[in-house]
């Protein structure tokens, strides 16, 4: 993503890679969140 938008991924501040990407911010930004499931 760096290479394509020319911000750096920071993973203490992952929303200015996030404000490059557009629409698919979302779908991204969802992979990038810890979740758990107490279901598994």
């Amino acid at each position: 993503m760096t290479e394509l938008t020319g911000v750096e991924f920071d993973p203490d501040n992952p929303e200015a890679l996030l404000k490059e990407l557009g629409t698919v911010a979302r779908f991204v930004g969802a992979t990038l969140q810890n979740t758990s499931n107490p279901r598994c």
